[in-house]
């Protein structure tokens, strides 16, 4: 999907908005996203307010401005989720 695309997905999901705690504009999450994640191959771990709490998602920037994103379906995914984001594998 285009990185557009993905920050409408994600503000649709997000509870007013919130994302790492802090309410976040569509604009300003596309922007923050363009930032963070310059490079193909390139990862961005955030938090994301969702009707049932606060969750760990990653994004992920692929060839040909291609992107996508994961949120866990359960908390045991999302633990998975951050041992890979400390490197601590999965």
């Amino acid at each position: 999907m285009t990185k557009l695309e993905l920050t409408t997905q994600l503000m649709n999901l997000a509870v007013a908005g919130y994302f790492n705690s802090e309410k976040f504009t569509k604009e300003r999450l596309n922007n923050y996203i363009s930032k963070m994640c310059r490079n193909t191959g390139d990862k961005l771990y955030m938090e994301i307010s969702l009707p049932d709490g606060h969750w760990l998602f990653k994004i992920t920037r692929y060839d040909a401005g291609d992107w996508d994103y994961y949120i866990p379906d359960t908390r045991e995914q999302e633990a998975k989720l951050t041992a890979e984001f400390l490197g601590k594998g999965a």
